[in-house]
């Protein structure tokens, strides 16, 4: 990651043997949110039906502008094609929430990145949006990624992630129109 920004922003690599671990050990010190392995992945078509009980059960919560996240929109937004990943906590049989994770590599700098392309739990319960950040951390760290970004959550589920001990930046974001 360190070496990719560097590139980016135009600098020297050559301090990233000094730097790196440093970077890394702060990563670790300040992560408090460890993986609980309460989330798991989980495939798209064999939970169609808990996806649409979700989605059935979030309209109740409260009336606010939500984005169609049936599985049949789902399935149309990520595409196996795009290879999403999707991160999930089920409890008694129900799913109260997931997450989709989409590979968005900068390869030119070197970037190993995954985008949280999506959050959406029942309730905006913290433990539930704790528990899927905790295993997006983990399978993105597995796969070699440098970044996991997350852009555009609800403030509720924002401050789960404010929580977690990672590294921030703010960055303006754009709009996503459905």
């Amino acid at each position: 990651f360190l070496k990719a920004a560097l590139r980016k922003k135009g600098k020297s690599a050559a301090l990233v043997p000094l730097l790196a671990p440093a970077l890394s050990l702060t990563a670790k010190l300040k992560r408090r949110l460890q993986s609980n392995r309460l989330a798991e992945s989980f495939d798209l078509e064999s939970e169609a039906g808990a996806v649409d009980t979700l989605w059935r059960e979030k309209l109740t919560e409260c009336p606010r502008l939500l984005a169609l996240r049936s599985a049949r929109a789902l399935r149309w937004h990520y595409p196996k094609e795009r290879g999403a990943l999707f991160v999930g906590v089920k409890r008694s049989g129900r799913l109260l929430g997931y997450g989709v994770l989409l590979s968005d590599h900068a390869l030119a700098i070197g970037l190993r990145r995954w985008r949280l392309a999506d959050l959406f739990v029942l309730e905006d319960d913290p433990l539930v949006a704790a528990a899927i950040l905790a295993e997006s951390f983990r399978l993105t760290q597995e796969a070699g990624a440098h970044v996991l970004e997350a852009t555009g959550l609800p403030k509720e589920l924002q401050l789960c992630l404010d929580s977690s001990g990672a590294f921030m930046r703010d960055l303006p974001t754009w709009p996503a129109y459905y």
